[in-house]
């Protein structure tokens, strides 16, 4: 009888306790962490801060694959915060490839972002129109969380390029759909993010 009542932990209660841990050490500790992190996508978090690097690892990644990496990088924003300030542009690379991607896939509807803890990592799952709006959800929330962490980091400032421009240019297809009132009803994750970035200095 005792064993039927051990609980199991959820992903979200794994996540939590990993980066509870990873709070207590300095910056420069959390490399090797942010290198398995990324390992999923095939480059390391230092070559995603560049534009076309970051599109081929979404690109080539499987949609499970890649709402893992948002999940956990949400995470991580709010967790470790400016500890991992340095990379940034990386995550906000990886966030803008992720939403481009899903957005040119996916049929334009209401953006709600997936806070289930079922996290689905299966390699070879399929990249319907459901789960790629999923992507997109977490992409452009997880970007948002970025934006407003880091709105007055040098690393963020630095972007080759200029930040509006690696931003807003692939996201084009999100803008045009804002636009012209192609998402659902409710406040879409793009217009959290515009609100966002109206918002930093």
């Amino acid at each position: 009888a005792g064993g039927a009542n051990i609980a199991v932990a959820t992903p979200a209660a794994r996540r939590a306790t990993i980066l509870a841990f990873l709070a207590a050490l300095e910056s420069d500790e959390l490399d090797e962490f942010l290198r398995l992190m990324f390992r999923g996508l095939g480059r390391g978090v230092e070559a995603l801060a560049d534009a076309e690097t970051a599109t081929a690892a979404i690109n080539a990644a499987a949609p499970a694959r890649v709402a893992g990496v948002l999940k956990l990088l949400t995470a991580v924003v709010a967790k470790l915060g400016f500890k991992v300030e340095r990379h940034a542009a990386s995550f906000a690379s990886v966030c803008v490839a992720a939403a481009a991607r899903a957005g040119n896939e996916a049929d334009d509807g209401d953006d709600a972002a997936d806070d289930s803890d079922d996290d689905d990592e299966e390699d070879g799952a399929e990249a319907t129109p459901a789960r790629l709006k999923r992507e997109r959800a977490a992409a452009l929330a997880c970007l948002k969380d970025v934006a407003e962490r880091y709105a007055a980091s040098p690393a963020l400032a630095a972007i080759p390029g200029g930040l509006e421009t690696r931003l807003w240019d692939p996201l084009s297809h999100h803008l045009s759909a804002l636009a012209g009132g192609g998402v659902g009803d409710g406040t879409p994750a793009l217009l959290k993010l515009v609100v966002a970035f109206v918002r930093t200095p």
